[in-house]
């Protein structure tokens, strides 16, 4: 995965913990599919926000009905849990 922390780019292989405190702007993008991430979130109040949003998997199979939210509905979501969306990750170059 490759992770956007308060304006700094960096990949992610298995095994590397990543640090997004709240507050700072951070974003996501999966670069190798499937991919499995454990979230910590403290304090407790994010899940609920992951839940109204997810659809759960059974076992190791996503749902074959998975459909993302639209950025409307996303942002509906976040606002109601005091998140701001500010957009898409950003690809900062490496040039």
């Amino acid at each position: 995965m490759t992770f956007v922390v308060g304006g700094e780019e960096f990949v992610a292989g298995a095994g590397t913990y990543v640090f997004a405190p709240k507050g700072l702007p951070h974003a996501f993008t999966v670069d190798v599919e499937p991919t499995r991430v454990l979230v910590l979130a403290a304090p407790a109040g994010f899940e609920a926000f992951a839940q109204e949003l997810g659809v759960a998997a059974i076992g190791t199979t996503p749902p074959a009905d998975l459909v993302l939210p639209t950025p409307d509905a996303l942002g509906a979501v976040a606002e109601r849990y005091g998140i701001q969306v500010v957009g898409p990750p950003l690809r900062i170059s490496r040039a």
